[in-house]
């Protein structure tokens, strides 16, 4: 019995310059006993649309696209699709784009540079659970970032609004009329809030705040 070949892995493209469309293209056409080329769209609200109606595999996605840009589409597409593959593939060399796109949902993040063997690798194998990089990128993947992020993630839902509205420059009783909440509630949250973050003044809170998208 004829043993069957595996099922071809289906691609999306999302970038709005033609010339890098056509490139990938190539790529994957070179490779068709692996790949399908499902679709390429310039426009980022259009593919995140679509994307969920093709049982899409794969998504090479640039961040600078029309319509929405890069980073929305991932979030809008891991709310509805936990298992596609996004892999970035963008010009920005910026540790911040970086943190944004694996924070957002991103799999992999590559530049457009990236050689053909690595581009193909990455689309090749499972990642693991694992956020790849290409070699040579400026990640903020050290302690210190790492201890950060953790501290974001533990923040609640209310001490992020609270963070919001700190920063904002309510004052404590502002905010505990706002919430409808005590001002011994108010201040208990700020604690905890310091804390968690390992931060002790206003100034250290609201540089982190903004360096980690706390008031979006």
């Amino acid at each position: 019995m004829k043993e069957q070949s595996p099922r071809k892995k289906r691609v999306f493209i999302c970038e709005d310059h033609l010339i890098y469309i056509d490139g990938l293209t190539n790529i994957i056409e070179k490779n068709e006993d692996e790949f399908e080329l499902v679709e390429a769209s310039q426009n980022g609200m259009y593919a995140a649309k679509k994307i969920p109606f093709l049982a899409i595999d794969i998504l090479l996605l640039d961040l600078n696209v029309p319509g929405i840009n890069g980073l929305e589409v991932i979030s809008l597409l891991r709310v509805k699709n936990k298992d596609i593959k996004i892999i970035v593939i963008t010009m920005y060399d910026d540790p911040t784009m970086i943190r944004k796109a694996e924070l957002a949902g991103a799999n992999a993040y590559l530049l457009k540079d990236v050689s053909n063997e690595t581009l193909l690798e990455v689309m090749r194998h499972p990642t693991g659970g694992q956020f790849y990089i290409q070699e040579g990128l400026k990640h903020p993947d050290n302690a210190i970032f790492k201890d950060s992020f953790s501290s974001v993630v533990k923040l609640t839902m209310r001490e992020k609004e609270i963070v919001q509205l700190v920063v904002s420059g309510l004052t404590t009783v502002e905010i505990a009329e706002k919430l409808f909440l005590s001002t011994n509630t108010i201040e208990t949250h700020r604690r905890n809030i310091y804390r968690k973050l390992n931060i002790k003044n206003l100034p250290d809170l609201v540089n982190f705040a903004h360096s980690y998208d706390l008031m979006n």
